[in-house]
C-alpha cells in the first residue's frame, strides 16, 4: 500500500516498493544524486568504484528497493538487503531535499524491518541526516577502494544510565561494552528532590520509548531512588540498581540527629542548611513518608558490604519488597569505583544479562 503526504507546496508524495522494471530509473537517480552531492568528497577512484557497483549484478542481487514518487517521477530511493538489515543505497533528488522524504523513506524501511537493528555505511555528506534519524557511528571513518564511509547502526534497544550524587551522564560510557546490543545513553538531571528528578527521569524514558522498542535502566545511589520515584512500571524492561538509596527516611533522620535538629524544628523552619553543605527539608521528609516506593520492574541490586550510607538490612528489605535479586560484594563501599569493584560490577551485569537471555 502506498503512503501519501502533502507538504506546504501541496506536492503529493507516494512511497512504495519498486518493481523490477523500475530498477534502471532507481540506479540513474542514485548516480545523479551521488555525482552532485557525494562525489566531491571522494577521490576519482572512489567515484568510479561506486559507479561500478551500480552495474554489478552481484552487488544488486537480492536488494529490495523502496521509492518515493512525485506523481510518476521517482524522487527518492532506499535500497535494502532485508536478510542483513542493511541499507545499501539511500538517495533523494536534490530538488526534493528538506521535505521529509528521506525521513519517510527510512520510516518505511524501519517498519518493514520491525524489531531488527539496521546498519549502513554513511558517506560524509549523509552523516548528519543519519544521526538525526537515530543512527550511531560504530567506529571511525574508513576508506576502502576510494569509498569514504562511517559504519553506523540504528538499534531497537537502549540502556539508560542515571548517575548518583556528583556524577554525570558521561559515566554511561563505562557500560557500553556491557550492553553491546543496546545504545547506552546517560541522563543528566538537575532536580534535587524525588518529585523533580523523578519527573525528569520519566520524561527521559518516555522520549526513549518513542525511539526504542526496549529500554533497560542502570541507576546508581540516589539516582536509583529517584528512578524508583519516577513511575517507570511498564516503561522499562528491567533495572540494575547499584548501591541504591534504600532508606531515605532513615538517612534524613540520621542527618537530623547528627545535626541536633528535631522534627518540630524542621517542620517550623521547613529547610535547614548544614555545615556539610547538605540541606534538611521538611518537604523532602514528608514526601518519602507519604510516598512509599512502589516498583514492579524486574530488578537486580548490587550492594557493597561496607556501604557507610545504608545498612544491609535496609537494602535487603528493599529487595524483598520489590522482589529484586540482591548481590553483595564483600569489602566494597557505597561507590563502586576501584578497579576491583568495577570488575565485580561488570561481571555482575554480564552474569545478569546472560540469565536474561536465558529467560529472566
Amino acid at each position: 500500500m502506498a503512503m501519501t503526504d502533502h507538504n506546504e507546496n501541496k506536492d503529493k508524495i507516494t512511497l512504495r516498493v519498486l518493481d523490477a522494471d523500475e530498477r534502471e530509473a532507481a540506479l540513474e537517480l542514485a548516480w545523479r544524486v551521488f555525482s552532485e552531492y557525494e562525489s566531491p568528497d571522494y577521490s576519482p577512484e572512489g567515484s568510479e568504484e561506486f559507479r561500478s557497483c551500480l552495474h554489478d549484478e552481484a552487488f544488486l542481487a537480492g536488494m529490495r528497493c523502496y521509492g518515493a514518487f512525485d506523481g510518476l517521477k521517482l524522487v527518492g530511493l532506499a535500497g535494502v538487503r532485508p536478510e542483513r538489515g542493511h541499507i545499501t543505497l539511500f538517495f533523494v533528488d536534490g530538488s526534493y531535499h528538506r521535505r521529509g522524504i528521506g525521513t519517510r523513506l527510512f520510516g518505511m524501511v524501519r517498519e518493514d524491518l520491525a524489531g531488527r537493528d539496521i546498519t549502513l555505511n554513511s558517506s560524509p555528506y549523509g552523516l548528519p541526516f543519519y544521526q538525526r534519524q537515530g543512527f550511531r557511528a560504530q567506529g571511525c571513518e574508513r576508506t576502502e577502494n576510494g569509498i569514504r564511509f562511517t559504519p553506523m547502526v540504528y538499534r531497537r534497544k537502549a540502556a539508560l544510565y542515571v548517575h548518583g550524587r556528583g556524577g554525570s551522564a558521561c559515566e554511561s560510557a563505562h557500560y557500553e561494552p556491557l550492553f553491546p546490543g543496546r545504545d547506552v545513553i546517560g541522563l543528566d538531571y538537575s532536580g534535587q528532590t524525588p518529585w523533580e528528578a523523578g519527573a525528569e527521569i520519566r520524561a527521559g524514558i518516555e522520549a526513549l520509548r518513542k525511539r526504542y522498542d526496549s529500554v533497560v535502566l542502570i541507576a546508581s545511589s540516589i539516582g536509583a531512588f529517584f528512578s524508583m520515584c519516577a513511575g517507570l512500571d511498564g516503561l522499562i524492561e528491567r533495572a540494575y540498581l547499584i548501591s541504591p538509596s534504600a532508606d531515605m527516611e532513615g538517612l534524613i533522620l540520621g542527618m537530623m540527629r547528627q545535626a541536633g535538629v528535631s522534627e518540630e524544628e524542621l517542620r517550623e523552619r521547613e529547610k535547614i542548611s548544614l555545615e556539610s553543605g547538605d540541606e534538611l527539608s521538611w518537604g523532602y521528609l514528608r514526601y518519602v513518608r507519604e510516598h512509599p516506593l512502589s516498583w514492579s520492574v524486574p530488578t537486580e541490586i548490587l550492594y557493597g558490604s561496607e556501604d557507610s550510607l545504608f545498612p544491609r538490612e535496609a537494602v535487603s528489605s528493599l529487595a524483598g519488597r520489590i522482589g529484586a535479586g540482591l548481590s553483595v560484594m564483600d569489602g566494597a563501599g557505597h561507590w563502586f569505583h576501584t578497579e576491583e569493584e568495577l570488575r565485580f560490577l561488570d561481571e555482575w551485569i554480564e552474569s545478569c544479562e546472560k540469565r536474561c537471555g536465558a529467560g529472566w
